[in-house]
Protein backbone atom coordinates (compact mmCIF):
# COMPACT_ATOMS: atom_id res chain seq x y z
CA UNK A 1 0.00 0.00 0.00
CA UNK A 2 1.10 3.04 -1.19
CA UNK A 3 0.98 5.42 2.47
CA UNK A 4 0.89 9.41 1.78
CA UNK A 5 1.75 11.21 5.18
CA UNK A 6 1.39 14.77 5.16
CA UNK A 7 2.36 17.09 8.83
CA UNK A 8 0.24 20.39 9.22
CA UNK A 9 1.72 23.36 10.70
CA UNK A 10 -0.12 26.64 11.04
CA UNK A 11 -0.74 29.47 13.49
CA UNK A 12 -2.49 29.44 17.47
CA UNK A 13 -4.56 32.14 16.19
CA UNK A 14 -5.92 32.80 12.24
CA UNK A 15 -7.91 35.58 11.72
CA UNK A 16 -8.96 34.95 8.64
CA UNK A 17 -10.12 31.36 10.12
CA UNK A 18 -12.95 30.91 6.80
CA UNK A 19 -10.35 30.72 4.12
CA UNK A 20 -8.06 28.67 5.83
CA UNK A 21 -10.60 26.12 6.39
CA UNK A 22 -11.81 26.82 2.69
CA UNK A 23 -8.13 26.12 1.74
CA UNK A 24 -7.64 23.04 4.22
CA UNK A 25 -10.68 21.38 2.78
CA UNK A 26 -9.99 21.27 -1.04
CA UNK A 27 -6.73 20.06 0.39
CA UNK A 28 -8.41 17.15 2.17
CA UNK A 29 -10.77 16.55 -0.41
CA UNK A 30 -8.14 15.79 -3.10
CA UNK A 31 -5.84 13.41 -1.06
CA UNK A 32 -8.71 11.63 -0.03
CA UNK A 33 -9.70 11.37 -4.02
CA UNK A 34 -6.09 10.80 -5.29
CA UNK A 35 -4.25 8.97 -2.99
CA UNK A 36 -4.47 5.13 -1.54
CA UNK A 37 -3.32 6.06 1.92
CA UNK A 38 -3.61 9.35 3.46
CA UNK A 39 -1.87 9.69 7.18
CA UNK A 40 -2.61 13.25 8.26
CA UNK A 41 -0.34 14.08 11.12
CA UNK A 42 -1.66 16.78 13.51
CA UNK A 43 -0.95 18.98 16.56
CA UNK A 44 -4.14 20.00 19.07
CA UNK A 45 -2.41 23.59 19.88
CA UNK A 46 -4.23 26.44 18.39
CA UNK A 47 -7.02 27.15 15.73
CA UNK A 48 -4.54 25.61 12.72
CA UNK A 49 -4.54 22.38 13.95
CA UNK A 50 -8.37 22.59 14.99
CA UNK A 51 -9.27 23.83 11.21
CA UNK A 52 -6.89 20.96 9.75
CA UNK A 53 -8.58 18.47 12.26
CA UNK A 54 -12.23 19.01 11.99
CA UNK A 55 -11.78 19.34 8.24
CA UNK A 56 -10.25 15.64 7.89
CA UNK A 57 -13.29 14.09 10.12
CA UNK A 58 -15.80 16.16 8.14
CA UNK A 59 -14.24 15.56 4.51
CA UNK A 60 -13.92 11.66 5.59
CA UNK A 61 -17.58 11.58 6.45
CA UNK A 62 -18.00 13.12 3.19
CA UNK A 63 -15.78 11.81 0.82
CA UNK A 64 -14.38 8.65 2.37
CA UNK A 65 -13.45 7.26 5.39
CA UNK A 66 -11.08 4.23 4.52
CA UNK A 67 -8.42 5.06 2.81
CA UNK A 68 -6.97 7.72 5.89
CA UNK A 69 -6.23 8.35 9.89
CA UNK A 70 -6.36 11.18 11.61
CA UNK A 71 -3.04 10.73 13.94
CA UNK A 72 -2.57 13.16 16.68
CA UNK A 73 0.94 14.05 17.45
CA UNK A 74 1.74 15.01 20.72
CA UNK A 75 5.65 15.56 22.17
CA UNK A 76 4.95 14.09 25.21
CA UNK A 77 1.64 12.69 27.49
CA UNK A 78 -0.55 15.94 28.81
CA UNK A 79 -3.01 15.61 31.53
CA UNK A 80 -5.39 17.08 29.01
CA UNK A 81 -4.68 13.59 27.50
CA UNK A 82 -4.80 11.29 30.38
CA UNK A 83 -8.24 13.46 31.42
CA UNK A 84 -9.62 12.45 28.26
CA UNK A 85 -8.57 9.43 26.60
CA UNK A 86 -11.53 7.95 26.20
CA UNK A 87 -12.92 11.19 23.99
CA UNK A 88 -9.93 11.92 22.08
CA UNK A 89 -8.98 8.08 20.95
CA UNK A 90 -13.17 8.50 19.83
CA UNK A 91 -12.03 10.93 17.62
CA UNK A 92 -8.51 10.83 16.25
CA UNK A 93 -7.65 7.33 14.30
CA UNK A 94 -4.52 7.20 16.33
CA UNK A 95 -2.54 9.15 19.21
CA UNK A 96 1.00 9.11 19.02
CA UNK A 97 3.75 10.30 21.69
CA UNK A 98 7.10 11.36 19.84
CA UNK A 99 9.38 9.34 21.81
CA UNK A 100 12.52 11.38 21.60
CA UNK A 101 10.27 14.56 22.62
CA UNK A 102 9.14 13.49 25.66
CA UNK A 103 12.49 12.43 27.09
CA UNK A 104 14.19 15.87 26.50
CA UNK A 105 13.44 19.57 28.72
CA UNK A 106 9.36 20.98 28.09
CA UNK A 107 10.94 23.82 26.37
CA UNK A 108 12.25 21.72 23.69
CA UNK A 109 9.58 18.81 23.14
CA UNK A 110 7.61 20.75 20.62
CA UNK A 111 10.52 21.88 18.53
CA UNK A 112 11.90 17.64 18.63
CA UNK A 113 8.36 16.90 17.74
CA UNK A 114 7.68 19.28 15.06
CA UNK A 115 10.64 17.88 13.33
CA UNK A 116 9.82 14.51 13.46
CA UNK A 117 6.62 15.53 11.64
CA UNK A 118 8.48 16.86 9.42
CA UNK A 119 11.21 14.17 8.95
CA UNK A 120 8.21 11.46 8.98
CA UNK A 121 6.09 13.04 5.63
CA UNK A 122 9.29 13.92 3.97
CA UNK A 123 11.50 11.10 4.05
CA UNK A 124 8.43 9.26 3.00
CA UNK A 125 6.83 11.36 0.19
CA UNK A 126 9.43 14.81 0.20
CA UNK A 127 5.42 16.51 0.72
CA UNK A 128 4.06 18.85 3.66
CA UNK A 129 2.09 21.29 4.31
CA UNK A 130 2.85 24.37 5.53
CA UNK A 131 0.04 27.90 5.41
CA UNK A 132 3.21 30.20 5.39
CA UNK A 133 6.33 30.40 6.18
CA UNK A 134 6.32 32.44 9.14
CA UNK A 135 3.44 30.40 10.72
CA UNK A 136 6.08 27.32 11.56
CA UNK A 137 8.50 29.67 13.39
CA UNK A 138 6.96 29.70 16.30
CA UNK A 139 6.75 26.33 16.62
CA UNK A 140 10.50 25.63 16.34
CA UNK A 141 10.95 24.73 12.77
CA UNK A 142 12.51 27.14 10.14
CA UNK A 143 12.40 26.66 6.49
CA UNK A 144 16.37 25.97 6.81
CA UNK A 145 15.32 22.68 8.90
CA UNK A 146 12.74 21.45 6.42
CA UNK A 147 15.47 22.16 3.78
CA UNK A 148 18.18 20.46 5.10
CA UNK A 149 15.75 17.41 5.83
CA UNK A 150 14.32 17.35 2.55
CA UNK A 151 15.16 15.58 -0.73
CA UNK A 152 14.55 18.75 -2.74
CA UNK A 153 13.26 21.71 -2.63
CA UNK A 154 10.19 22.52 -0.43
CA UNK A 155 6.56 22.54 -1.94
CA UNK A 156 4.14 24.77 -0.97
CA UNK A 157 1.09 24.11 -1.08
CA UNK A 158 -0.48 27.59 -0.03
CA UNK A 159 2.02 29.70 -2.21
CA UNK A 160 -0.34 32.70 -2.39
CA UNK A 161 -0.35 32.97 1.18
CA UNK A 162 3.59 33.39 1.13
Amino acid sequence: MNIFTVSFFGHRIIPEFREAEDRVEALVHALLLEKEYVEFLVGRDGDFDQIVSSTVKRQQRLVRDDNSSLIWILPYPTAELRNNMENFEAYYDEIEICGSAASSHPKGAFQIRNRQMVSEAISLYSMWIIQAVELIRPYGVSLKDLKRSADDTPHFLFPSLL
